[in-house]
């Protein structure tokens, strides 16, 4: 019976509880290989204690989280199961094209794969920039059914940012230089805890009027506030 492990930054849980993950990479991409090898009636292991001898390894995506202690862990088992199976890496972030605390991990556990997959077109055309392996393209599930854009506004005008802790910096610095003075809006902020935290507790600066809702990530969440929200911000650097 073939084996495959997903190395991926979680505990051990039941899979309805990972489906529910606020990791994407988790959610859409180690949930659809695990169900897919066991619909092959393969034996399927996931976390980041690799069971046994696995005949695939799927290197799921990291994390920021504890870097330099969970990269030198996951980078010794990634150099024993390369005795035992082939061993593919899920590459969902451009972590080679610019220095980040996951750059290291990537340029050292790249060289070990037999193959990557990536979630995009862009993405594979970005990585073969920085490898000449195989790469493979899976795109994203779609896990939600698509909302009509609205015809008429509320008032004031309804933003929503979500996004992870690792993105609050950037929604900062965008509600500081985003906007003009006079400018009303409300804004609904959806992260994980520590997001929260971060955001509350932070010198928020801007030029605008803002009423601020704020509340954990889910999908049941994010659906319910983007059926009040008018526009949807993704600020970045």
């Amino acid at each position: 019976m073939k084996h495959l492990h997903c190395l991926v930054n979680a505990l051990p849980s039941p899979i309805s509880f990972l489906e529910s993950s606020h990791l994407a990479s988790i959610r859409m991409r180690a949930i659809p290989a695990i169900k897919a090898a066991k619909a092959l009636n393969w034996r399927v292991t996931y976390g980041e204690d690799i069971q046994g001898s696995p005949n695939i390894l799927l290197i799921g995506k990291i994390g920021a989280d504890n870097i330099e202690i969970r990269q030198s862990l996951w980078l010794k088992k990634i150099l024993h199961a390369r005795r035992a199976g082939r061993i593919f890496l899920d590459y969902t972030d451009h972590h080679l094209g610019f220095t980040s605390p996951m750059s290291v991990f990537y340029r050292e556990a790249i060289k070990e794969v037999d193959g990557c997959i990536v979630p995009s077109k862009a993405m594979a055309a970005l990585l073969a920039e920085h490898w000449p392996g195989e790469i493979n393209t899976i795109e994203d599930p779609i896990e939600i059914q698509p909302l009509f854009p609205k015809e008429q506004f509320n008032t004031p005008v309804t933003l929503l940012w979500f996004g992870h802790s690792s993105n609050v910096e950037f929604l900062i610095d965008f509600l500081a230089t985003g906007f003009s003075n006079g400018d009303r809006i409300r804004l609904i902020v959806l992260s994980n805890e520590a997001g929260i935290n971060l955001f509350l507790g932070s010198n928020l600066v801007s030029l605008a009027n803002i009423e601020f809702s704020v509340g954990l990530w889910s999908l049941d969440s994010m659906l319910s506030a983007s059926k009040v929200a008018d526009i949807c911000i993704i600020p970045s650097d």
